[in-house]
């Protein structure tokens, strides 16, 4: 996976940017955060196929920023602050154990989770998929929770329904959504742009306008509302890259 993480190492990063890769079959986990601070992480596209599942087992995890604090002289903390994680797109041909969409738990403030795709299961075998994860972190420490698409999954959060999570205090993912995203095509490694969404998709133009990237996967300015995922729904090709 791709990350400013470096495997148990003392080591933290400040205004890092990780936007516009296509991660397939990365393992257990494609994108991590640890101790990043004023980070982006945009526009990716990962997916799981059947085979990758199988040779991952476990859970599998898209977009993971937890707690691996780093202690610097003199007396200096740092850890996940003001992580921005914006319209990625995730999918798993077939979830294995618990799976994570996005996660971010246990430390910072300041953090944005808007406009991202999550995909689970697509073949029907939904196990025990989870959208969002913020465990050990009140809404107060997320500047903007919402307009994510989710589909397929187990359980929103780990103990919640949709329903029942935007009830909670800050009324997060109040305009996110959970119906079929209707994508172009069947992703595989062969095809990894079939996570592009279609015409009839709800997640086009369904983006929060703020929190937005500015362009897509393939660099087109994106449009106010903008669409959910990496790619940006185009009715002809785009002309401002």
């Amino acid at each position: 996976g791709y990350g400013p993480a470096n495997g148990g190492y003392s080591e933290a990063s400040f205004r890092f940017v990780i936007r516009g890769n296509t991660i397939i079959n990365p393992g257990n986990t494609a994108i991590v955060t640890r101790a990043c601070q004023n980070c982006v992480i945009e526009n990716n596209n990962v997916l799981w196929t059947a085979n990758g599942v199988t040779s991952a087992g476990g859970a599998m995890d898209c977009i993971s920023a937890g707690n691996n604090a780093v202690s610097a002289s003199p007396g200096t903390t740092y850890q996940n602050t003001n992580l921005t994680i914006r319209n990625n797109t995730c999918y798993y041909a077939k979830s294995s154990d618990v799976s994570h969409g996005v996660s971010v738990t246990s430390v910072g403030t300041g953090h944005v989770v808007t406009n991202n795709l999550i995909v689970f299961d697509a073949s029907g075998e939904n196990v025990a998929a989870i959208c969002v994860d913020t465990t050990g972190l009140p809404m107060t420490a997320f500047t903007a929770f919402d307009n994510n698409h989710c589909y397929h999954y187990a359980s929103w959060t780990p103990t919640q329904s949709l329903a029942a999570w935007r009830a909670t205090a800050g009324a997060p993912d109040t305009h996110s959504l959970n119906t079929d995203p209707l994508l172009i095509g069947t992703p595989s490694q062969a095809s990894p742009g079939n996570t592009a969404i279609g015409s009839g998709s709800p997640a086009r133009g369904a983006g929060h306008v703020i929190y937005k990237a500015p362009r897509d996967r393939t660099a087109c300015a994106r449009p106010s509302p903008p669409s959910i995922g990496a790619y940006e729904y185009f009715a002809s090709p785009c002309g401002t890259k």
